[in-house]
């Protein structure tokens, strides 16, 4: 029996291990985050859901004229589905009118249909599927594998004044893998949400190990800020989020029309469909 301790206390460190993944790197970011948290309805809420489902619409009025496309090129209005602790991933673009989904991402699989939208700018598949999806759900990536936490200078609200705290999320790749870049999460004291954000990094690091060897990284990191709030199944994100420039003029603004965190995965539509094309196979 005088093993028994030891023995119980190693199983409890391992289950510990797997269960915390971030690393924080001081107690003030901790404390922020854990609040932050809280606000947006925990973690645990978010993490048990069968499945996130955000219907996105958003202008991008940075977007450069060019040869063939129109305003409504501008445009972008797409429903991602992701299945949270394994970051599987549905997109359907309803202006595509066809039947079924048009990317399908998982670990080892990324595909996509052919798509007609903006003749000179197409996002890649995951980036339809994880670049906004991950920015909306910051508060709770915060806590995927291999995250850093550290608090940084406070700021001004851009448009407000007001302060907001910081955190900074970085990440320590597995051996063999890169993750570079930063991400800036702006806080408000007061309410403890989520007030902007700053993505140096394509994606934070997302459950289910799915993101490729080396993490792309974007040209820009614009600043954007929340302007509203809505609670769906308990979870409080992001309803309407601003992109802006340097010296603060619209970018693009971005709008959740709707969104769900109680529906089941649609994990058969996951299989590529005949028409697809696999845009990313890992390597076994």
């Amino acid at each position: 029996m005088k093993y028994a301790i030891p023995a119980i206390a190693m199983i409890m460190t391992t289950i510990g291990a797997a269960d915390a993944a971030p690393r924080y790197i001081d107690k003030s970011a901790q404390a922020t985050v854990k609040a932050m948290l809280k606000a947006h309805g925990g973690y645990d809420n978010w993490a048990s859901a069968p499945s996130i489902r955000l219907e996105i619409a958003m202008y991008l009025a940075i977007l450069p004229s060019a040869e063939g496309r129109t305003a409504k090129d501008n445009w972008r209005y797409y429903e991602v589905t992701v299945e949270p602790m394994t970051s599987n991933t549905l997109v359907n673009v309803p202006w595509e009118n066809s039947d079924g989904y048009e990317v399908g991402l998982s670990k080892d699989t990324y595909w996509a249909r052919p798509m007609t939208f903006d003749p000179t700018f197409q996002e890649p598949a995951p980036m339809l599927g994880w670049y906004h999806y991950g920015m909306i759900n910051l508060p709770f990536l915060t806590q995927s594998d291999n995250t850093v936490l550290a608090s940084g200078d406070d700021i001004e609200h851009p448009l407000s004044g007001k302060p907001l705290k910081t955190v900074t999320m970085t990440f320590d790749a597995a051996p063999g893998k890169s993750h570079e870049g930063e991400i800036n999460l702006y806080i408000n004291p007061e309410t403890n949400l989520l007030a902007g954000w700053r993505l140096g990094t394509m994606y934070p690091e997302l459950p289910g190990g799915v993101l490729p060897d080396t993490a792309p990284v974007p040209p820009g990191a614009p600043m954007r800020i929340v302007e509203n709030y809505e609670t769906y199944d308990g979870i409080v994100l992001p309803q309407a989020y601003t992109s802006l420039t340097p010296d603060a003029s619209t970018a693009g603004t971005h709008v959740i029309m709707s969104a769900s965190l109680s529906e089941p995965f649609p994990a058969d539509a996951l299989k590529a469909p005949d028409d697809a094309t696999i845009v990313f196979q890992r390597e076994k």
